[in-house]
This record gives C-alpha cells, sequence and structure tokens, in this order.
C-alpha cells in the first residue's frame, strides 16, 4: 500500500479546507512547488494534488499544478476541474502519473467509458461521498448514489476510485472503517481512501482491509501523523 501526502490548492496556495468548506481549516500552507519539495524530501514515495477552485469552477491553479508535476521527483496524482479530454492530455503529457475525474464523468457515463477506453489505468474517479450521494461540483451538488456510482464505474471499466468522506475530511477525526469495507468488498478495482485519517494505526487498518493507497493530509500538517513512521512501514 503507498500513502501519499495530500497538496490541495487555492488561488495558487496550498491549503487544507475543513470538509470542502473555503475558509476553513489552514488556508495558508505556503507555496505548494516548495511544500511538494518538502514532502519529497522528507520521503514521501508520491504525491495527490487537488484543483479546488478547478473542481468549483471558480478559477483553476492549471499552469501551478503543471509546474509542480514537471519538478516533482515523484509520481503525482491530480484532481480538480478535470473535465474535458483535453484536461487529461495536458495533465498525463506533462507527465502527471494518474489524473481523477468527477463532475464530468459522474454525469455524463458514455464519455466516461471513451475515456476510460482510450486513458485505461491512468484514470479514476473521485468517489466523494456524502450522506450516501456522491459530489459534484468541488462538493457543492449531489450526484448519483453510492449504489449508482459502483454501477457506472464498473461499465466504464474505471481502474481505481479514490473514495473521501468528506464529513470527515480535513478534520483528523478518524476513517468510517466500515463503509471502507463495504467498498473494499463491491469493488475490484485499486481503491485508495481520503478524509480524516488520524493516527498510523488508522493506516495499519485501511491496509489490512485491503485498500491500495491512502491520502493522508490535514494529520500530516498538523503532525499527528509523522511521515517518517509512515515512510518506514508503508512503500
Amino acid at each position: 500500500m503507498i500513502v501519499l501526502p495530500s497538496i490541495d490548492i487555492e488561488g495558487g496556495r496550498a491549503v487544507k479546507r475543513e470538509r470542502g468548506e473555503r475558509g476553513t481549516g489552514l488556508t495558508d500552507l505556503g507555496d505548494p512547488l516548495e511544500l511538494a519539495q518538502h514532502w519529497q524530501r522528507s520521503g514521501a514515495k508520491g504525491l495527490h494534488v487537488a484543483d479546488l477552485d478547478g473542481a468549483e469552477g471558480s478559477g483553476r491553479n492549471r499552469e501551478v499544478i503543471l509546474r509542480l508535476i514537471r519538478a516533482s521527483k515523484t509520481p503525482v496524482q491530480v484532481g480538480g476541474g478535470v473535465r474535458e479530454i483535453a484536461d487529461l492530455e495536458e495533465l498525463l503529457h506533462a507527465g502527471a502519473w494518474r489524473a481523477l475525474l468527477s463532475t464530468r464523468g459522474w454525469s455524463d457515463p458514455e464519455w466516461l467509458k471513451g475515456v476510460s477506453a482510450r486513458f485505461g489505468p491512468r484514470v479514476g474517479l473521485s468517489f466523494d461521498v456524502r450522506a450516501g450521494r456522491l459530489l459534484l461540483r468541488g462538493w457543492k451538488e449531489a450526484g448519483p448514489t453510492v449504489e449508482e456510482g459502483l454501477r457506472i464505474a464498473g461499465e466504464a471499466g474505471i481502474g481505481f476510485l479514490l473514495f473521501t468522506d468528506v464529513a470527515r475530511e480535513g478534520r483528523s477525526g478518524g476513517i468510517d472503517r466500515t463503509t471502507v469495507r463495504e467498498l473494499r468488498d463491491r469493488y475490484d478495482g485499486d481503491l485508495y481512501v481520503a478524509g480524516g485519517v488520524a493516527s498510523v494505526e488508522e493506516v495499519r487498518a485501511l491496509a489490512s482491509a485491503g485498500v491500495d493507497g491512502v491520502i493522508v493530509g490535514r494529520a500530516l500538517y498538523d503532525g499527528k501523523v509523522p511521515l517518517s513512521a509512515l515512510r518506514e512501514e508503508f512503500s
């Protein structure tokens, strides 16, 4: 299992929101490129980068992200505002390891099938859940149910999902292990988990549940989960 530090970008700066709400949490963590270099020097095996403005449709941070990708010495997974083939081509050609779709993928399953056929395992879906429904447009709109989402992902042949428990995101309050186990049982592709990871023990529990990757954010920035401990135990 791989553990990826997350870098969320708003207005060109790194932030860490609580439950996706603008102006909450850690509102300025500095230059995303410097932060990426910090995590890489600390031994991160990869990074997860999210364009929050792009996800919300209020702008985008594409140039910052492209510079980050090109300067990175480790794989970079990118999501947020990726809604066109041109977006995917730009990110992947720049050297992104993988790209995540959300709003367009869930809203247009036929388009998603074509994307999956063309890009294969380099494209996945953000599985952002609150109250049993997937959230779209930067978590501002409700989309398909969890059941419908699993069907859409399966029919499109999507190779990986990133499950985020939106109610727990950015709060380091612990994960919903029951839901994670249920998703693992029902989805055959790679399953990544984000939102609420609060301890090394929880990361171990996710590994034992068969999760393929964990995204850690607030707990790293607060020092509750030191990257050194994760680096020693997980690839």
